[in-house]
This record gives structure tokens, C-alpha cells and sequence, in this order.
């Protein structure tokens, strides 16, 4: 609903964000319609290495925010990692951006790298980026007392 302009009615991903309000412009009829820009709060890692212990644990801490499982929605986007999942982040961005309109900010718990976020045609909508990286030398089921390590990236928005 975010990508059409409340003045003109034209369907635009493409908008420029204006810091100063912050502003979405229709690039068709140059409105500027207020926006909030949310911060965006990313964990990854490989399989096992706690993405879902964190994320549910998040659910209860952090009420403010919405926590979401990008798994949920695999396989209903084509994507493919020659585009590398461009199309599959989009998809996430543009809901975090409009879950963002109502003033939560998003945490998106899945597998991916900063990188296939920063490329996409949403990729300015959100105020940054907190990318948690999780690796664990070893897979579940081990016995290892070595938990999860924490990997953190911030990206601000330009």
C-alpha cells in the first residue's frame, strides 16, 4: 500500500526518500507523503546456530518490535542465487517497510547476507540496517559447551 501515492495514484517501488520529513516522492507527480523510517534488525546464521533460540527469546523482550521468521514465506517467491535472492529480499524489505508505517520496527530472522538486502529496489525505505551474524563451530545436537558467537553489522541509511 506504501508503493502507491496517496496524491496521483501511480504505483511506484522507485521513490526518493527525503530525510528532511522523512518523505517518500512520487516520482510521477513529485507529492511528498510523510514516512517513517524504522530501524531494521536482521539475524543470520547457518542452520543450528540459534537464529530460532534468539528470535523466540526477542518475541518477549522486545515488544516494541515485530519478529519475523523469514522461512514462512519460502518457496512462494522465485528467486535464485544468480540474482542473489534479490527478489526474496525485496519481498521481506517491503514488508518490514510497511509493518515500519505503524511504527514498529522489524527484526527478520533467517538466512542471508547483509549484501542481498543493501541491492534491492527497497533498500532505502529503512533508517539502517543491524545485521546479527550467528556462527557456531559446531552443528546441533553437539555436546560442545561452545554456544553461539555473535557477530554484529551496522549499516545506516543514506
Amino acid at each position: 500500500m506504501f508503493n502507491v501515492c496517496p496524491n496521483c495514484g501511480e504505483y511506484a517501488v522507485e521513490k526518493i526518500i527525503d530525510n528532511s520529513g522523512p518523505y517518500t516522492i512520487c516520482p510521477h507527480c513529485h507529492h511528498a507523503h510523510p514516512f517513517l523510517m524504522q530501524p531494521l534488525f536482521l539475524i543470520g546464521g547457518a542452520s543450528g546456530t540459534g537464529k530460532t533460540t534468539v528470535c523466540l527469546s526477542l518475541i518477549s523482550m522486545l515488544k516494541e518490535c515485530v519478529v519475523l521468521e523469514k522461512d514462512i514465506l519460502w518457496g512462494m517467491v522465485k528467486t535464485s542465487p544468480t540474482e542473489k535472492y534479490s527478489s526474496w529480499s525485496n519481498v521481506w524489505l517491503r514488508i518490514a517497510k510497511n509493518i515500519g508505517q505503524s511504527g514498529r520496527p522489524v527484526v527478520l530472522c533467517g538466512t542471508a547476507l547483509p549484501e542481498q538486502y543493501a541491492c534491492g529496489e527497497e533498500a532505502n525505505t529503512a533508517l539502517g540496517y543491524t545485521h546479527l551474524r550467528l556462527v557456531r563451530p559446531q552443528f546441533r545436537g553437539s555436546t560442545s559447551p561452545v554456544h553461539s558467537i555473535l557477530l554484529i553489522r551496522t549499516t545506516l541509511a543514506s
